[in-house]
């Protein structure tokens, strides 16, 4: 596939959670002549993460034809206490924005002022403990007019995923990259690759031989690894 130049722009949005307006609660990138349907993706951040620590992978999808859109789903210190169930529903306030026909800084079109078509469905990709959020709000999902989850992408997941005992809503194609470079994260990869199958899904895995789980963040080693 040939390889769009990307744009990648940050957002001082306010949300109910998230009032901290001095630096950006969203970080979008995209390809700069989208076609129409353009594929979109939500992107959740690991533990105590933050958007704008992973703008070389999120250029990197981008650089694939879809736009991914990023958002801090909690502050630092909150993210301590916060339950998985909570962040799960701030990241369906997120979908909801991202679809919204709305003008102005009600939707993401209005903000960043492009017609862009999107199609009624999307593929979440979640790093870490990002995993068990995504897990729960599949579960939360019941409005069948709400955006398909098209595909589900874990990088290094790890957190509890109990909730697959109780039939939430995920497509099959699923894909887990594992980082082999780190025991604890590959075992955590592995639990969560055994949880899914013994739930009826087929999931990919795919072994990371020398990536850790801190890899996937701008911090000098990823270096367009992702």
């Amino acid at each position: 596939m040939e390889e769009a130049d990307v744009r990648l722009i940050e957002i001082r949005r306010r949300w109910p959670w998230f009032t901290y307006h001095r630096q950006p609660s969203v970080v979008v990138a995209y390809p700069e002549s989208p076609r129409d349907d353009c594929p979109v993706a939500l992107f959740m951040h690991g533990f105590v993460q933050m958007p704008t620590g992973y703008k070389t992978m999120l250029r990197s999808i981008a650089r694939k034809g879809i736009m991914v859109v990023a958002v801090h789903l909690y502050t630092t210190l909150r993210g301590l206490t916060l339950s998985v169930k909570k962040e799960a529903g701030r990241a369906e306030e997120v979908i909801d924005w991202i679809f919204s026909t709305e003008s102005g800084g009600n939707s993401l079109r209005g903000t960043i002022d492009e017609n862009f078509s999107f199609p009624n469905s999307l593929t979440v990709i979640a790093h870490s403990r990002g995993a068990a959020a995504l897990m729960n709000m599949a579960l939360q999902r019941t409005n069948t007019n709400e955006p398909t989850i098209r595909a589900v992408v874990l990088l290094d997941p790890i957190g509890s995923i109990d909730v697959l005992d109780r039939n939430p809503k995920l497509p099959q194609d699923i894909v887990i990259f594992g980082c082999m470079r780190g025991i604890a994260e590959k075992e955590a990869s592995e639990v969560y690759w055994q949880k899914l199958v013994s739930a009826g899904y087929r999931p990919l895995f795919v072994e990371l031989d020398h990536f850790g789980h801190v890899d996937f963040l701008d911090d000098g080693k990823v270096n367009g690894r992702s």
